[in-house]
């Protein structure tokens, strides 16, 4: 015997009603299940992309020109944060005016596990780049400096591109330094942190607080 008896006349709304519980109960477990990730700031890694334009554009002065860009390929798996890195470094460059991007080397995402913070980018990449765009003014690499052995070096032609880097580390650079092959590192600061209750209000802000830019002149100031 049934607990309690329904109205024919009200079993087909008891129904749907039942049946939109159910159904706010399965999107209730789902949203609890699928929780996103905390939001990554990105106002430092668009800082790193607006301060990498900037040098770029010093190193070139007024003529500028055509550069190459050399990063991770996201076409295959997705990193919002390198894609809004790139983004923003091709808006910084554009608002130059005399430089473009002529293109982009994609190193593919298995390369990786290759790439230890000693190694930066792979050597084959960098050569290719020389190779296919030798008249570029500059190559920027979002993978950090170029991982040359002594003999490769001392291969290289006499006018190479100028090149840029942003290096997550900060390692192995002061050789290419000294061998004038790399003209400008973006890596961590070095300075002590300063405890501040305030918080970075502009990009330039925002990235003095956790990089720093090296040149030939301050090499000193590289982390390792």
């Amino acid at each position: 015997m049934p607990l309690f008896k329904i109205d024919e006349k009200k079993k087909p709304m008891v129904t749907l009603i039942a049946i939109l519980a159910i159904v706010v109960s399965l999107i209730s477990i789902f949203i609890t299940q699928c929780e996103r990730p905390p939001k990554v700031n990105l106002k430092p890694y668009l800082a790193v992309s607006e301060v990498l334009a900037d040098e770029t554009a010093k190193l070139l002065g007024p003529e500028g020109g055509p550069i190459v860009v050399i990063a991770f390929d996201t076409k295959a798996t997705k990193m919002p944060t390198i894609e809004a890195q790139l983004d923003a470094f091709h808006a910084a460059i554009k608002k130059k005016g005399n430089i473009t991007i002529a293109a982009t080397e994609a190193v593919p995402m298995d390369k990786l596990a290759e790439m230890g913070p000693e190694m930066g980018l792979p050597s084959e990449f960098f050569h290719k780049a020389l190779e296919q765009h030798g008249s570029a003014k500059a190559i920027v690499s979002f993978l950090g400096a170029p991982s040359l052995k002594d003999d490769e070096i001392a291969k290289l032609p006499p006018n190479i591109p100028k090149i840029v880097v942003f290096s997550s580390f900060g390692m192995g650079l002061k050789k290419l330094f000294d061998e004038q092959v790399i003209q400008v590192a973006i890596v961590p600061s070095t300075e002590p942190a300063q405890p501040s209750d305030t918080k970075p209000s502009t990009s330039r802000e925002w990235f003095d607080r956790y990089y720093q830019v090296v040149t030939k002149e301050n090499t000193d100031k590289l982390p390792h």
